[in-house]
């Protein structure tokens, strides 16, 4: 069986949460990865593609208003 890579299994993550932002102290946790580093690193990289957006609103998964990662409304309409 393969393993995902935490690059997709972030990416699947937010996919399958399409409608939400999760931090990534949530991310971390729900994934249950061991270094915030690397989701940091991931979340990021992920916003540059256009694909998921980097925005200041509520976390679905803590509830406090942080810095969050989503999947982009573009995407949504031509999915």
């Amino acid at each position: 069986m393969r393993t995902h890579s935490v690059p997709e299994q972030i990416s699947h993550f937010l996919s399958q949460h399409a409608n939400y932002g999760y931090c990534d102290a949530c991310i971390q946790e729900r994934l249950g990865l061991k270094r915030r580093q690397q989701v940091e690193l991931v979340t990021a990289t992920l916003s540059i593609t256009g694909e998921f957006d980097h925005e200041i609103k509520r976390c679905e998964g803590c509830g406090q208003v942080k810095e969050v990662t989503q999947l982009s409304g573009e995407v949504l309409l031509f999915s």
